[in-house]
């Protein structure tokens, strides 16, 4: 009894700082997403006008025109979309598309397409009202993953959490 009551204590105060880790990590995510939006905002405001950045630097009108047309395109959320089909919509030759992606936005495709894919998954994840009766597997293949592995591996990745988690915490703040 001695060993066990401290023992518990401990587990206590370590569960409530990691539940506090995970308030905090899902309040940053939730400010990260707002910020895109206004980011997204500006963009499709700036993008035919000044071709700007969200500091007033000149932009590569090429990787602006890509971020537009993800911001714009729901075909990031399928499945197969795919380098060649951001080719064709952004009509720049794949190779000369992927290394826009490395110099200008300094990433790859395949995590540019993460972190549109995430953001919306927060986004469902956090809308209780209308995805909360939805299970990860089907906010998974709705914002374009095969499995829901998939997803948590991007989503981790990405903020820090689960989706499961980041799912309960947004429940939690709707009670």
């Amino acid at each position: 009894m001695a060993i066990t009551i401290p023992l518990l204590i401990v587990i206590v105060n370590r569960h409530r700082r990691l539940q506090a880790s995970y308030q905090d990590l899902y309040n940053q995510r939730q400010q990260i997403i707002e910020q895109e939006d206004r980011n997204r905002k500006f963009r499709k405001e700036h993008f035919e006008t000044g071709i700007i950045d969200e500091s007033g630097v000149e932009c590569n009108p090429d990787a602006l025109m890509v971020l537009s047309i993800l911001d714009k395109s729901d075909e990031v959320f399928e499945p197969d979309f795919s380098l060649e089909r951001l080719s064709e919509l952004t009509n720049i030759r794949p190779r000369t598309l992927s290394m826009i992606l490395n110099e200008q936005l300094h990433t790859t495709f395949r995590d540019l397409i993460n972190q549109y894919r995430v953001r919306e998954a927060c986004k469902k994840l956090s809308d209780i009202a209308n995805y909360g009766q939805y299970t990860i597997e089907a906010i998974s293949q709705s914002v374009g993953y095969k499995s829901r592995t998939s997803l948590i591996t991007a989503f981790k990745k990405e903020t820090g959490l689960t989706p499961s988690e980041y799912q309960r915490i947004a429940r939690n703040k709707n009670i």
